[in-house]
């Protein structure tokens, strides 16, 4: 994210410098043709840095608090171990949306599910 707008500010720098060298362009012609990419990649990077990210959307609890959340959720759900989350089963489908981990993200269908996850827990 801040590389693009790093890039893009560079880019932009290294017109001004362009135009400065450009005798027989003059520094309309020689700024203009960097202009447009500089100030995209500039932009695009602002954009990445104020967006908001998908990943804060489910925010890792701390243990005791996500094995009180494990009782009152009605399955199915899944949890990453890993990262400390309770997750909906449409959002994660088997992969942890933070971490991308698989094998840390358990499926709660029923109460065998549920104790194998408050043991890997460890609660």
């Amino acid at each position: 994210m801040v590389l693009a707008a790093a890039a893009g500010l560079c880019w932009y720098g290294w017109t001004v410098l362009d135009a400065a060298r450009a005798g027989d362009q003059g520094a309309e012609g020689a700024s203009m043709k960097y202009l447009v990419p500089g100030l995209s990649l500039a932009l695009f990077g602002l954009f990445l840095l104020l967006a908001p990210r998908p990943k804060e959307r489910f925010r890792p609890m701390p243990t005791a608090d996500l094995l009180v959340a494990l009782g009152s959720t009605p399955p199915p759900f899944y949890v990453c171990v890993d990262c400390r989350i309770l997750l909906p089963l449409e959002a994660a489908m088997g992969r942890c949306p933070r971490c991308s981990s698989a094998a840390a993200c358990l499926e709660v269908s029923g109460p065998g599910d549920l104790a194998t996850v408050r043991s890997a827990l460890g609660g």
